[in-house]
Order: C-alpha cells, then structure tokens, then sequence
C-alpha cells in the first residue's frame, strides 16, 4: 500500500517487532526512519522519501550509497480534504490507527484539525492520532494465545504469515508459518485481531477476522 507523500522502502519485515517508532528527518533532510521495536532492541524497518525532496530514483541511489536495501514503493499522490467540520469527520472515521471506543477523542481531532486552517493530507490527520493511545495498542496490551483448536482453524483456512516458524497444529511439525490472527480481551469481550504494520482490522470472531485478513490485510504486507 503506497503512502501519500512518500517513497518507501522496506528493510524488514515488519511483523516480527512489537512495536515502531517515526523518527522525522533522521536520515537526512526529508528521509525519515521507521524503527522496529522487540526486546527493547531496535533497528530499521523502512525507510522514506520525501517525494518533493525525492524522486524515486534519486532514494534508490541514495539506498544504494548507504549500503540499505534499494527497493522502492513509489509514493502515492496525497489525498486531501476541505476543514468543514463534515469532510473531516469523515476522514476521521477510517483513519487506521483511529480509536473507535471514544467519540470525543476524535471530536478534538476535528477541532484541532479546523483550527489548522488548511487541508490536511490523510499522513498528517493520522500523525495527530497517533499522539494518542490507539484501540490497537490497547489491544496489545490485553493480548491472549489463541487456542489449539483456534490456531488449527487458522491454518486450515490459510489465514497464515511466512516470517517465522510454529508447530503446525495438525501435523505437529515445525513449518515456517505462524497464525495471522491473535486475540484480545477488551471490556469484557474477546476481539480477534489481524494486521501488519501498515494497517489492522477486528472483528468479534475468529471467522471474521480469517475473512478480513484475506479481503484487506493480507494485501497491506
């Protein structure tokens, strides 16, 4: 999935971190750092291009010439909106790192984005979000082992990632795929949950989560 405004450029894979981190111009002026975050111990996962400082092929030189892996996503064309209250609500709505819990949290982000007195790129109203606890970190921090009979349905329906190794649960032996779903308790009630780093999706079984992971998220990897 390309980002608006960005070239980017994958080092890792993203899933085998718990958590990221945005560090703006790190690299240089207009190349920012995403690092992944396991153990306490991080390292780049992605880099991006400015595409107004960048063109594609001048992020692959510069890739190149600083020794990291060079294969770019081109940026996507940025996608903007009016400040009425309406257009940014809306936009609000489908950030992917929005909390859906807290209808007044993003009341304030439609404030705050009006007082702006500009358009606002989807990156931009999404960076604001994140300045806040999303429902997806909740979510991690309540996170639960599915069941054997839970992890069987996973790989029975192929709903599997390929980054690292697991038992199969049918088989028993070790093969290089781990479920692509994982599960929360939240306010009671059990949420699955499916994602990678780029976007994530819920749902209140485990068949709706096998189904959004092969509709959307397997596509966003």
């Amino acid at each position: 999935m390309p980002f608006p405004n960005f070239h980017a450029a994958r080092q890792t894979d993203p899933d085998q971190y718990d958590k990221f981190a945005h560090s703006k111009n790190k690299l240089g002026n207009g190349i920012d750092a995403i690092f992944g975050i396991k153990n306490g111990k991080s390292e780049i996962q992605s880099i991006r291009f400015n595409k107004t400082k960048f063109t594609v092929a001048q992020a692959k030189k510069w890739l190149k010439d600083h020794d990291f892996k060079t294969t770019v996503e081109p940026a996507s064309e940025a996608e903007t909106f009016s400040t009425s209250t309406s257009d940014v609500a809306q936009h609000a709505k489908r950030m992917p790192m929005g909390d859906p819990r807290t209808k007044k949290k993003n009341k304030k982000l439609v404030k705050k984005l009006i007082a702006t007195n500009k358009k606002n790129t989807i990156a931009e109203c999404v960076n604001i979000l994140l300045e806040r606890k999303s429902y997806f970190e909740v979510l991690k921090l309540n996170k639960l082992p599915l069941t054997d009979d839970e992890r069987k349905i996973c790989f029975e329906k192929k709903a599997v990632w390929h980054y690292a190794s697991s038992k199969h649960p049918i088989t028993g032996k070790m093969v290089k795929e781990v479920s692509a779903i994982w599960k929360a308790k939240h306010n009671g009630k059990m949420v699955y949950v499916t994602n990678t780093h780029r976007a994530y999706n819920t749902a209140s079984t485990l068949e709706g989560a096998i189904n959004k992971f092969h509709k959307c998220i397997k596509s966003t990897a």
